[in-house]
């Protein structure tokens, strides 16, 4: 064979093994994002909250900080007679150790400000942190269960909510206590839905 055609099969051949590498991990990530239950599913859904409850911004991320795959969505809730957004997040991982540092990710931004206070509250997943923020008058819980991890936010309407307020007037911020509560109240409706998927 002429050693110029020679080196172009040769080259040929080199440039084969590298797309069919190159694909092969292409789809090896593909099937695991894919094996990685679907967030969307795992957050609350309009049917777990009270009638009026109003849904407001949400957004989907592939691949995300803290997993193969997350959504976040607000909703606009009465409760007592007062306005609060509610933040509902879940982040799917399909190998256990990439959940485990969504986690710490997770704590390290959404926790720990300046202030805050850790809550107790019962247990919804392997570990979790939950705490009061007085300024904005927020309660946030993390748990890290399995493959996901989720967050839980409440808060009054008003200008540092994801939503704002839909009546127009700005309640007084949330307590500490109401906080606990409403916690409280969605995070077992959230677990309920981790343990589904």
């Amino acid at each position: 064979m002429d050693p110029v055609l020679r080196e172009e099969v040769s080259r040929g051949r080199v440039r084969l093994a590298l797309c069919a590498g190159a694909a092969a991990a292409l789809a090896a990530a593909g099937a695991s994002a894919a094996s990685a239950p679907n967030p969307k599913a795992l957050v609350l859904q309009k049917a777990d909250l009270p009638v009026g409850a109003v849904k407001g911004p949400s957004y989907t991320a592939s691949p995300s900080t803290f997993g193969n795959r997350e959504y976040w969505v607000t909703y606009n809730v009465r409760a007592a007679g007062r306005e609060e957004v509610l933040t509902s997040e879940a982040a799917a991982s399909a190998a256990a150790g990439r959940a485990t540092a969504g986690y710490r990710v997770m704590l390290a931004t959404e926790t720990g400000l300046p202030g805050a206070s850790a809550l107790k509250l019962p247990s919804y997943g392997r570990e979790q942190r939950a705490e009061y923020q007085p300024d904005p008058g927020l309660g946030v819980l993390v748990v890290h269960q399995g493959n996901v991890v989720w967050r839980l936010a409440v808060q009054d309407c008003g200008p540092q909510s994801p939503a704002g307020c839909l009546g127009g007037v700005t309640p007084p911020k949330l307590t500490r206590s109401q906080a606990v509560a409403e916690l409280e109240k969605y995070a077992r409706k959230q677990k309920a839905r981790v343990g589904k998927g």
